[in-house]
């Protein structure tokens, strides 16, 4: 039965970013990583979690405090509409978000069925068969579910539809194996080759998620690699010369997006009661990308600039 079901945190349909048409993306709860400028922290955890938005609490009804069966809220002194979420007790279970009158908490993650949700990929077809569109499954990471996520692409694929799966690459290859028959694309993260700097800002070694990256081109999969640059951390001169040097042997992967940095997550951040360690950085400039961009291509890598 639990394969059957999986966590979803999201649902975007008509998505242009994320692989080739128009697209719905899908994403999964859960990630092996830990990126200090990830921004869908709300994707992190496996399970559902409470997201509380001081800004809409208008403090008018005491129900949250009242229904906790953790005691996890209570209000403060003070002006309407100040409470304390003790995290540590908070278990989740919903109730503050379902007695709630302004939405001020949330529920972030929810199961959803393999019907429900090939159903509701297949709602917008029309737009997938015009423009070279399908499905897309990001997160967090697809192949922390990879029952779950096998089941559906599989029934994607007798559909007709593209699939493309976001990956991060941190995955045990028998996992990934299995379900390359059923996986059209492959949009996967490259962000920091020193495996040191790799264990500093992601959490995790990157060396299964290099000999992942050579096996998929090996077995002729498609590949799009998306590059971050992160200021200061993946955007130095030395990691874009390790990244070019680690590509070049391999002349199918020659897919390259750059991702400039930005901070659409910080406000998720606050609202988790998480510190948010990019506070201070700053997206790069046009001139800046352009550099990078130029450093691929002269390498003979076809480039693309996103966010």
């Amino acid at each position: 039965m639990e394969k059957e079901c999986g966590m979803i945190f999201d649902v975007r349909r008509f998505s242009v970013n994320d692989g080739p048409g128009i697209r719905t993306t899908v994403f999964f709860k859960g990630c092996p990583l830990k990126c200090v400028w990830c921004h869908n922290p709300e994707g992190l955890e496996k399970e559902p979690e409470i997201f509380w938005d001081e800004r809409q609490c208008m403090g008018s009804s005491h129900q949250c405090t009242v229904v906790c069966p953790k005691n996890a809220l209570r209000a403060l002194s003070g002006k309407p509409g100040t409470w304390k979420l003790d995290r540590e007790k908070c278990d989740s279970c919903g109730e503050c978000a379902r007695r709630c009158p302004t939405g001020a908490f949330q529920i972030i993650g929810s199961r959803m069925t393999v019907d429900a949700l090939v159903e509701l990929i297949a709602k917008d077809r029309v737009f997938y068969d015009h423009s070279g569109g399908g499905v897309t499954f990001s997160g967090g990471e697809p192949f922390m579910q990879p029952e779950f996520l096998g089941i559906v692409l599989s029934r994607c694929k007798e559909s007709g539809f593209h699939t493309a799966v976001d990956t991060c690459g941190y995955a045990a290859w028998n996992t990934i194996a299995p379900l390359l028959p059923v996986i059209d694309l492959f949009l996967y993260d490259l962000k920091l080759i020193d495996d040191a700097a790799h264990v500093k800002y992601t959490g995790v070694s990157n060396k299964p998620i290099l000999e992942n990256l050579k096996k998929i081109a090996e077995a002729g999969k498609p590949v799009q690699l998306r590059v971050p640059l992160i200021p200061g951390i993946t955007d130095t001169e030395q990691n874009i010369f390790d990244i070019i040097e680690f590509l070049e042997p391999m002349p199918a992967l020659r897919q390259v997006s750059l991702l400039n940095f930005h901070k659409g997550g910080a406000q998720k951040y606050r609202r988790k009661a998480m510190d948010y360690a990019m506070g201070g950085a700053r997206p790069l400039d046009d001139e800046q990308i352009g550099r990078i961009k130029s450093v691929f291509e002269k390498h003979r890598f076809i480039v693309s600039v996103g966010e």
